[in-house]
């Protein structure tokens, strides 16, 4: 049977908490590499923005067979700045809520019960607000540069 690349992703995140609460000794601590990450994520994606090459562009841009076209247009390029934040935050948001949870001594099942509710719904949330930012001003670049058809046709023979 055919098995999804996800779940040896899923599998090896898990190996890696699973390392760190062994050697500490302490089982919350397997939620210390999601921490790391996502602290990561948090910092990297608005770096992406800082310098005129949000994530998101990018994403879209290696989709669309055009990597670098998007930043020469305003419009483009401010909408995927937008929407890299918007990707960025729910990793933000992991942060501010796991690593206190984490620090105060919260149990594992309540920790494993947060991880839940703040992970895939706010991803899920995130790439929407992507989506709702994007589509609008792809939309307008693709009608601004799109052939202008209102003109009417002139016909030479009539002179």
């Amino acid at each position: 049977p055919r098995r999804s690349g996800r779940s040896g992703v899923a599998s090896c995140g898990a190996g890696i908490g699973l390392v760190f609460a062994l050697l500490s000794n302490d089982a919350s601590n397997a939620f210390v590499p999601g921490i790391i990450i996502n602290a990561v994520y948090g910092v990297v994606i608005p770096l992406t923005v800082a310098v005129r090459w949000p994530i998101t562009g990018l994403f879209l841009g290696a989709i669309q067979g055009d990597l670098s076209g998007w930043r020469s247009r305003r419009l483009l390029l401010r909408a995927n700045a937008w929407a890299s934040l918007v990707f960025a935050a729910p990793s933000w948001i992991r942060v501010a809520v796991m690593a206190p949870l984490l620090w105060s001594g919260a149990e594992v099942a309540v920790l494993g019960v947060v991880k839940i509710a703040i992970g895939l719904p706010l991803t899920g949330m995130s790439l929407l607000g992507c989506y709702l930012l994007l589509r609008p001003a792809y939309a307008i670049e693709a009608a601004q540069s799109a052939p202008d058809d209102a003109q009417p046709a002139t016909d030479d023979a009539q002179g």
